[in-house]
């Protein structure tokens, strides 16, 4: 396993990938120690299930994020021991004297902050900062108690932490913002205010030191880092996040260092012609390539959860990608998968165009598939004792966003160099190169 391009420098850095490899690989490369602040706003086990929308209103899930909310909301203790391993290796990048900065709820605060404690020890809590983010409370359906606040543990990895000389911050906060984010809004899923994490850095971090986001989303965290001139170093899974964070970047002129986690070839994927990919490693170029040099030109089928975009700038196109997909029934297991052709992209006479092997079905993978009450959260249908959509009901949701589509697939093009690059109605990313193309 490998980030590629290979970290020379690790300042305005995002790498595409699972936070947890990419963690270990920053300790393989010598970053232990490195960080003075580590963020982490991960998953709140909530039950909510976060959709997207894109430019055109059109409301999305990506079917992976949607189903391990769901495993993790029926199997809190998965989430915990899963959340654990990340607290572990988030404590071997921080510095002796660095902090670590881990935002939940009040569902599943105290749950994790047990694991906080067995993982940096009670007496490096620091502070349980309560942030007022609404004025009015949220009753998710239960209307005598509501909900109006989220909660920030502050932990030193040893008792020589930075500290801040005559500066006591309080344990509310109620003069940051909330949800409510007017101009800064990037309609990214639970995208916080600046001035809250602008505290968040200010209180635990000097000029110049380095910031850990692995869960950056709508990488507001960065944002706010590069404005108080500290270093910093993000990532997140989803290539949604990426072009939230890209766009946000241009708007002051700042590049962002793109990587990727890529891995090597595994001979115990390859059955005969088909190589199946079972992790949520995206299948890259790179894998592709030692494939090629174990295996030749034998293979001709591949599956993957995901996909790099440069696997579309391959030389020989005999191979075809297709998608595993979980399933779109009540249980989500590797016998249980669905799966489906990658979309290819084509240079047309009047520009590009996605060529999508079955429009419907390829929408029905991204509507959201369970029932939600006004809160977004998981709901148990009382008539069918299901959390699930019946397939009547996705069906027609489908074929809804197909009408609004009008098989207008392209969100966006890029040109960079000699490669085009766009992104589809769902944030998936494909490329071609200009000048092969043109020949």
């Amino acid at each position: 396993m490998n980030i590629y391009p290979d970290l020379d420098i690790i300042n305005r850095s995002f790498v595409l990938g699972d936070n947890q490899h990419i963690m270990k690989q920053l300790i393989d490369k010598g970053y232990s120690g490195k960080f003075d602040m580590i963020y982490l706003d991960g998953p709140f086990n909530s039950g909510l299930i976060f959709s997207m929308h894109n430019d055109q209103g059109i409301e999305f899930v990506h079917p992976w994020d949607e189903a391990k909310s769901i495993r993790d909301h029926f199997q809190p203790n998965l989430y915990l021991e899963d959340y654990k391993i990340r607290m572990e290796l988030a404590k071997e990048l921080l510095s002796d004297t660095g902090l670590i900065v881990l935002q939940t709820n009040q569902i599943m605060g105290h749950y994790v902050k047990i694991k906080l404690d067995e993982v940096f020890g009670k007496a490096h809590c620091l502070m349980e900062v309560i942030w007022k983010h609404s004025q009015t409370p949220w009753t998710f359906g239960i209307d005598q108690f509501g909900y109006q606040h989220e909660t920030l543990f502050f932990y030193s990895k040893t008792s020589n932490y930075s500290k801040k000389k005559d500066i006591v911050y309080p344990s509310v906060w109620d003069d940051v913002g909330g949800y409510d984010l007017g101009e800064e809004n990037t309609y990214f899923p639970s995208q916080k205010p600046e001035a809250l994490l602008k505290r968040v850095i200010k209180a635990t971090t000097q000029e110049g030191d380095l910031v850990g986001d692995f869960y950056s989303g709508s990488g507001t965290i960065p944002y706010v880092a590069e404005k108080l001139n500290r270093r910093w170093f993000a990532c997140d899974n989803h290539a949604y996040s990426l072009k939230t964070m890209e766009k946000r970047f241009s708007k002051r002129n700042i590049t962002i260092h793109v990587h990727s986690l890529v891995e090597r070839f595994n001979p115990n994927y390859l059955n005969g012609t088909t190589y199946t990919k079972k992790t949520a490693i995206p299948f890259s170029m790179y894998e592709l390539e030692t494939l090629k040099e174990f295996a030749g030109d034998q293979v001709t089928n591949i599956y993957a959860q995901s996909y790099l975009s440069d696997i579309d700038l391959q030389v020989n196109g005999h191979i075809t990608f297709n998608l595993l997909m979980p399933s779109m029934g009540d249980s989500i297991s590797e016998e249980n998968l669905g799966t489906i052709s990658r979309p290819i992209l084509i240079e047309t006479k009047d520009g590009y165009s996605l060529k999508i092997e079955n429009p419907l079905e390829w929408i029905l993978y991204h509507v959201v598939h369970v029932e939600r009450n006004k809160f977004n959260m998981i709901h148990i249908n009382e008539k069918t004792n299901s959390y699930k959509k019946e397939r009547e009901t996705l069906i027609s949701q489908a074929k809804e966003i197909e009408n609004q589509i009008n098989s207008k697939w392209i969100q966006s093009i890029e040109h960079v160099g000699n490669f085009v690059r766009i992104i589809d109605v769902f944030g998936y990313s494909y490329m071609l190169n200009k000048v092969r193309n043109s020949q």
